[in-house]
């Protein structure tokens, strides 16, 4: 099968980057023909093509180029904001072959609003795209660690997304003999960093984030909105300890707690330090090669 992806790659590091190359990696493992975009790869016609931008505008475009380019074309919607669709969003819904969604509700809603059976659950990150485990990047103190990422400072519909504030403000959710990691490449959060004293190791420069989660204990996720985060998936794959909000629906071994709240959020901490290593086995790729030897025999 010949899959053309419509994204970009690493970097910058995040999310949906990341998703990318693991599907290339994980496609090409399988000995299928995966490529990203680029004026060689539209000299030839594709199976699939699978859009993976995350803005309206670019994600039609993709949509555009992959009905010229291939047989079928599919479109991820990375996050799960699917409530106020503008014309932009309609339109590569209504052209997609097949729209992929991340999360159960995100899902619902796509597909009982606007694409039907058209619209697919499907996860973001495969097992046989994963990198092997690597030498430590950082030098850590002693002691445990836990992280907390933000790409940016940004909030939706009021509610920063990424977290960090909170974190910060319930750093006392965690043993005194712990240090909080708050990888923050651009830097928006140094003060509040260095008013927190020494309990915090703030990172602000880019870094290799799926190696530095190997290196640390428990990953923090307090989001207020979510995809199917491929850091979560990352962290579980390494065997490191998850604390995530229940702002979308999480893998059954994430500590969850409710989004905002304190007191369930020092809950999910402890039963997280607590609780012995749980086995995760992320999911192959044959789910994604199934859903597109579906698609390319029925419109």
């Amino acid at each position: 099968m010949k899959v053309l992806l419509l994204g970009s790659l690493p970097p910058p590091p995040g999310g949906v980057t990341s998703s990318v190359a693991n599907l290339m990696r994980a496609l090409r493992v399988k000995k299928h023909r995966a490529y990203v975009i680029s004026p060689m790869a539209l000299l030839l016609r594709w199976d699939i093509a699978h859009v993976h931008y995350t803005r309206p505008w670019k994600r039609l475009a993709g949509v555009l180029v992959g009905k010229l380019w291939a047989r079928r074309v599919m479109a991820t919607i990375h996050n799960g904001r699917v409530d106020d669709l503008g014309w932009t969003d309609r339109l590569s819904y209504r052209l997609a072959d097949r729209i992929v969604l991340l999360n159960p509700d995100a899902h619902r809603k796509v597909r009982d609003r606007h694409c039907g059976d058209r619209a697919l659950l499907l996860g973001n990150y495969y097992r046989e795209g994963m990198t092997p485990r690597s030498d430590p990047i950082l030098e850590m103190s002693a002691g445990r660690h836990a992280m907390v990422y933000a790409y940016d400072r940004v909030a939706h519909e009021g509610r920063d997304i990424y977290g960090v504030d909170f974190v910060l403000e319930n750093l006392d959710a965690l043993p005194g003999d712990w240090t909080l990691v708050l990888v923050d490449p651009k830097n928006r959060y140094g003060a509040e960093a260095a008013a927190a004293g020494s309990r915090v190791r703030h990172v602000a420069e880019p870094v290799n984030f799926p190696k530095l989660l190997e290196d640390v204990d428990l990953y923090l996720r307090p989001t207020s909105t979510d995809g199917a985060s491929v850091a979560v998936q990352e962290a579980l794959c390494v065997g490191t300890a998850v604390v995530a909000s229940d702002a979308v629906a999480r893998p059954e071994v994430v500590f969850t707690h409710r989004w905002n709240d304190a007191d369930d959020y020092r809950r999910a901490i402890a039963e997280a330090i607590a609780a012995a290593d749980t086995p995760y086995r992320q999911p192959g790729v044959a789910e994604y090669l199934d859903a597109c030897q579906d698609v390319l025999a029925r419109r």
